[in-house]
């Protein structure tokens, strides 16, 4: 059990410094970006925050991505499962 403690607070660790890593350079392209002179200021603004979004997705695929690696090496999951699946699973995602 304290094993399990111990690796589920490694990986949740590794998780959030890839996502406060992704959200400041997002931020900060976003900052550099929402500042611009456009002809179009709200079109220009939906454009950077839905790139926003988008970067913030790709980093928590990455962190689902890292859970699946961590349960496969862990055989968390039951042999022959797809190891994503039952991560995406857990992680309430599926619903």
């Amino acid at each position: 059990m304290l094993l399990q403690f111990l690796v589920g607070t490694l990986v949740s660790v590794i998780n959030i410094g890839i996502h406060a890593l992704v959200t400041i350079v997002a931020v900060g392209i976003a900052r550099g970006a929402g500042l611009r002179q456009t002809r179009r200021p709200r079109v220009h603004l939906m454009g950077v925050m839905v790139a926003t979004a988008v970067v913030l997705q790709v980093a928590h695929t990455l962190e689902v991505l890292v859970w699946a690696l961590m349960y496969e090496v862990v055989q968390a999951a039951a042999p022959g499962s797809d190891v994503l699946y039952f991560v995406v699973r857990e992680e309430g995602l599926s619903h």
